[in-house]
């Protein structure tokens, strides 16, 4: 009987998987599709592969100990909170605003080139600027860049390493400056921006950054050039390959060369993005109303960023985020790393999602959090199409959220959201100059008229 539900679920979570590219040849980029990919890739997919080649799957240390009955309840769990992401995003109204006139569309995309062009450009020079510091820092000390260890950058570097998170907005002004004006300079800015941005993920030692990347680039250009149609086939094509073969290849480099690349896109696929077994392993520690698995959940989770200004020297009680208390204990029990001693010294982390992050918070009650994550989705697909600079943050926040926490998400592209906020204000200002301006010559011109047409009704004779 288990066996038939998790096949039902299997086909479900295909659907859900085709509707959401559908979504986005027909819309274009939005958040209910990111959702859907993520969605699929989290839950739908171990699920997959466990039915089809169940060996695939138990071999690895992290789902040895998941039978049948857990894979049910993880099926169980995750289609809630799909459906409740739903329930939250058709509660605001699903059906997308209507696209703007010819007349409205050019009045909301007229800004001159040269006008944007010297914005963003300024704007990459700050981002690329603000990596410099912590590339200087590693290059100088002399740090050898190892992706299995990240502490030892954090230690001798600092909260400088911090700086290295501006290589996103890095990557998605030098992509968008290189299609708006193609030339064999903006080529070679394109070209200096991905290499430093690759050069700061290797210091971060964080694959992430690697998926990120190549993301990030296709985003962009996608929202840059077109919203519909075919290539927004490809481009959702390219954003898949984008999250798989980076990581493989990071995954593969982290295990010092004895890793096979198949073993790599396996870990790659259960253990960077799939969050069946954290999910599981959640469902044993929660309750209706919380979970044993961390203290102080709120100011752990959604507010950490919060206090995360705080030096811990100053505040030896600060709790740790939520997701680094949830590695300490799973990675103890089921993880194919001994847990440190302490949770200072806890180095590589088991994420958790939307989903995992809100039965830690607030037990099984907190699956409405995703009703609130669904508001937000169509609240931002609802906009009218006026940039995208406001829209790319957004899609990658509720697709990383699907797989990420919130305090990582938020880490990640929070300087992603800075510049798409300064972008997006200074082309709407410069919007409502231009319309005022071009107002107050409309009026003058109306003058002008009416003053013509007063002296041709006055012939200058007596009747």
């Amino acid at each position: 009987m288990l066996l038939i539900f998790l096949y039902m679920f299997s086909a479900f979570c295909v659907q859900v998987l085709i509707s959401g590219i559908c979504d986005v040849i027909r819309q274009g980029l939005n958040c209910k599709a990111a959702f859907q990919i993520a969605w699929f890739f989290a839950y739908g997919l171990p699920t997959l592969l466990y039915l089809i080649y169940p060996a695939w799957v138990t071999e690895r240390s992290t789902y040895t100990w998941m039978g049948q009955e857990q894979w049910a309840t993880v099926a169980v769990i995750a289609s809630t909170g799909y459906a409740l992401f739903q329930l939250g995003y058709g509660f605001t109204g699903s059906r997308y605003q209507q696209p703007p006139t010819n007349g409205r569309m050019r009045a909301i995309t007229e800004t001159p080139v040269r006008y944007r062009f010297r914005v963003e450009l300024l704007l990459l020079t700050i981002c690329l600027g603000l990596l410099l510091l912590p590339i200087y820092m590693t290059l100088s000390q002399g740090i050898s860049i190892n992706l299995g260890h990240r502490s030892v950058h954090w230690r001798q570097i600092g909260l400088s390493i911090r700086l290295l998170y501006f290589l996103l907005p890095a990557v998605m002004l030098g992509v968008s400056i290189w299609v708006e004006k193609r030339s064999a300079l903006t080529t070679l800015v394109l070209v200096l921006t991905v290499l430093m941005a690759v050069a700061a993920a290797a210091i971060l030692a964080a694959r992430m950054f690697f998926v990120l990347i190549p993301l990030i680039a296709v985003m962009t250009y996608s929202a840059k050039v077109s919203n519909k149609g075919r290539a927004a086939a490809l481009y959702t094509a390219l954003g898949i390959l984008g999250l798989l073969v980076p990581a493989a290849l990071g995954y593969t480099f982290r295990q010092e060369g004895n890793s096979k690349f198949g073993d790599s896109v396996r870990g790659v696929v259960l253990d960077d993005l799939s969050r069946a077994s954290a999910l599981a392993y959640t469902l044993g520690k929660t309750n209706v109303v919380s979970s044993e698995l961390i203290e102080s959940p709120v100011l752990c989770s959604y507010l950490y960023w919060a206090i995360l200004p705080i030096p811990r020297a100053y505040w030896p009680a600060k709790p740790f985020p939520a997701n680094q208390q949830f590695s300490y204990y799973y990675r103890a029990e089921y993880g194919d790393i001994a847990a440190p001693v302490f949770l200072e010294e806890t180095r590589g982390q088991t994420e958790i999602g939307f989903i995992e992050e809100a039965l830690l918070n607030f037990g099984l009650l907190g699956m409405f959090m995703l009703c609130f994550v669904g508001v937000v989705a169509c609240l931002v697909d609802r906009r009218s199409p006026r940039h995208y600079y406001g829209k790319v943050p957004w899609h990658l926040f509720i697709m990383l959220g699907t797989i990420y926490s919130f305090n990582g998400i938020l880490n990640y592209l929070a300087p992603l959201i800075i510049v798409s906020f300064i972008l997006h204000r200074s082309s709407r200002e410069f919007r409502y100059r231009r319309d005022a301006d071009q107002q107050s010559v409309a009026r003058l011109v109306d003058r002008g008229h009416s003053g013509r047409t007063d002296n041709l009704g006055y012939s200058g004779e007596p009747g």
